[in-house]
């Protein structure tokens, strides 16, 4: 009996050299329907019949009302004749896709189909199937039809496909039928029939299927060098320069800046969770590297608390495999300041998904200084970003085989990522409609929020603000529905506050871990930090700056010595007051963070408040 499984989500981005005037001039007469119009991508995608559907067979047992026409037994293939579903209206498509998947007792059943309305039809698919969706370059409309042309596709999807099937077998051990996998594969060839048939005959095109049928009776060796090739692929986008020539010449190499390292190796490895060793064996003298997998190295005294992960190149010999994996493995740890939801977000959980992202959840995360209670917390996140279940090393005390590795995670900027470094084309947007997904927040941008509703999130501790329910009345005032936030409890559980900092059109705190959750805002929200004396330069580094790569209106209230309790203590000529750059820890610490609250000038705050609304749209003023 087989196992059932949700969908899953293959992306294969399509890349080439051609220029859109030399793709758009293949098209002949048919371009300036495709300008006028637009309508190729739709027709590729939502006709995703090809003409003859593929199954795999080998000694499948017959079953009754199953129609498997078209029988070629010299091959042992079957293709199942779907052409006569080309030209009918979309929901045609629909129910052909619908019932193929359901009537020839498969076990995969797989639908390609580029970006587009078309991959609607994913809601006809049974459960565990599998959907590739193709990702155009730069959103050009013709460029899948360009690309296809190159029969090359056919395979590079099919074998992409086999990969993706093959590696769900191994992790969660799926239990089948004597009978081997069966899986359809429907592919976007319609294109042929409307709008490429002046340029492809029908002898070049069985000239294409033969070709294609030899590379599928060598299908496992294919699929073997195509895991490879990926692999080599995904991992190289994590290296730069030389560090991705020394990868490409030796099979293993390391990033280092200055607040994080990591080391890829494309090449079949070996771990140890009993002493966190990595061995890649080679015919080179050997070679051993020892990190640290935290992006906070320039913080020497965090780093002590780190567990260390020891990685041997070379030719040495390693212990023997008691697990074998076909998947990719990523080491990191979840030490560091783990509870200070800044310090989680900024040095784990974004470097993770810059560095795993890519792997498109193909990938088995080991961590380091294993804490359940940060997995609990970040699990809607995680579990987007890997299929597997997290490994603890501490609990596992065996020996691992992986057909490759990342030790720590790439950082690119406090709360930031920048598409132009390694790995090249991520953005703030793309993470921010990531978490979106991952804690299904309802709103994307402002102008969906009815209420002008703020968020006033209160300290109990440290950085209060000393006449709040002043500053309330003043907000509710001025039109504001006010949620206060001052319980540690709803702050710290994510799933509860994301949605609840969503629902907000302007979010107002003093400097301080709670500002991070700016990353749940909607697009054109306003945040506005009361930046207290001595905070200038974080403040604005870890929390303003990166609001406005997020699409976040990002307005800075700067206390005057007046509004500070420091004041008070320190008077106002001293260096605490007057030059805070030349004060140094522990007394800069002590005095800016622990020991400073504020009373914020109702007069000079309710102008910011006022410009806030007017960002929102909601001024009346």
């Amino acid at each position: 009996m087989s196992t059932r499984r949700p969908r899953r989500e293959l992306n294969g981005t399509i890349e080439g050299p051609e220029s859109l005037e030399f793709l758009l001039s293949r098209l002949g007469k048919d371009r300036k329907n495709l300008e006028a119009t637009g309508f190729a991508l739709d027709k590729a995608v939502l006709l995703f019949v090809l003409q003859k559907c593929t199954f795999f067979s080998d000694g499948i047992e017959e079953q009754e009302n199953v129609v498997r026409p078209n029988t070629r037994q010299e091959d042992n293939l079957e293709f199942y004749d779907t052409s006569r579903y080309t030209k009918r209206k979309h929901h045609s498509t629909s129910l052909s896709i619908q019932s193929q998947c359901s009537g020839c007792y498969l076990l995969v059943c797989v639908l390609v189909g580029a970006q587009g309305a078309g991959l609607t039809n994913e809601l006809f698919l049974p459960s565990g199937a599998v959907m590739v969706r193709v990702e155009l370059q730069d959103n050009y409309p013709n460029l899948l039809a360009a690309w296809l042309e190159q029969v090359r596709i056919c395979e590079y999807i099919r074998l992409l496909v086999i990969q993706l099937v093959e590696m769900e077998k191994e992790p969660r051990k799926l239990v089948f039928r004597s009978a081997p996998v069966i899986f359809l594969l429907v592919l976007s060839l319609v294109y042929i029939d409307l709008f490429w048939a002046n340029f492809i005959s029908f002898d070049q095109w069985k000239k294409y299927r033969s070709y294609s049928e030899s590379i599928f009776n060598n299908s496992k060796i294919l699929n073997e060098t195509l895991k490879q090739n990926s692999l080599d692929f995904l991992f190289s986008s994590l290296l730069a320069g030389e560090d991705r020539s020394k990868l490409k010449a030796t099979g293993f190499a390391c990033n280092t800046a200055v607040y994080s390292i990591h080391c890829v190796t494309n090449q079949p490895v070996r771990i140890d969770t009993r002493t966190m060793t990595v061995y890649i064996p080679s015919d080179q003298p050997v070679q051993e590297t020892v990190i640290k997998p935290y992006a906070r190295q320039e913080d020497h005294n965090l780093l002590k608390i780190v567990t260390p992960v020891k990685i041997m190149h070379g030719n040495t010999t390693p212990p023997v495999c008691q697990h074998n994996h076909e998947i990719p493995a990523v080491i990191f740890s979840s030490s560091g300041f783990v509870g200070n939801v800044f310090h989680e977000i900024n040095e784990i959980i974004i470097p993770l998904y810059i560095t795993s992202k890519n792997l498109r959840s193909r990938v088995l995360f080991i961590l380091e200084d294993y804490k359940p209670s940060f997995l609990s917390k970040y699990s809607k996140v995680i579990s987007r970003l890997s299929s597997y279940e997290v490994m603890n090393p501490a609990a596992d005390q065996s020996v691992h085989c992986f057909p490759g590795v990342v030790v720590g995670l790439k950082f690119h900027g406090h709360l930031s990522l920048n598409s132009s470094d390694v790995p090249k084309g991520h953005s703030m947007h793309e993470l921010r409609q990531f978490l979106r997904q991952a804690f299904n927040l309802k709103f994307s941008h402002v102008s969906q929020i009815k209420r002008p509703t703020l968020m006033l999130l209160s300290r109990r501790t440290t950085r209060r603000f000393l006449n709040e329910d002043e500053m309330v009345a003043m907000m509710e005032e001025l039109g504001f529905h006010v949620i206060l936030v001052a319980r540690a409890k709803v702050v710290s559980n994510l799933n509860i506050f994301a949605n609840l900092i969503n629902s907000c059109k302007v979010f107002v705190a003093a400097h301080g871990a709670g500002l991070t959750n700016e990353l749940f805002l909607p697009d054109g929200a306003v945040m506005v930090q009361v930046d207290l004396v001595g905070l200038e330069w974080a403040g604005a580094t870890y929390y303003g700056n990166p609001a406005r790569a997020m699409g976040v209106h990002y307005l800075r209230y700067k206390i005057k010595p007046e509004e500070s309790s420091l004041l008070k203590v320190f008077g106002r000529n001293h260096t605490v007051m007057t030059d805070p750059r030349s004060v140094h820890d522990p007394l800069g610490k002590e005095a800016y963070l622990n020991g400073q609250n504020v009373r914020i000038n109702l007069a000079r705050f309710r102008e910011t408040l006022v410009e806030a609304l007017s960002l929102v749209g909601d001024s009346t003023l």
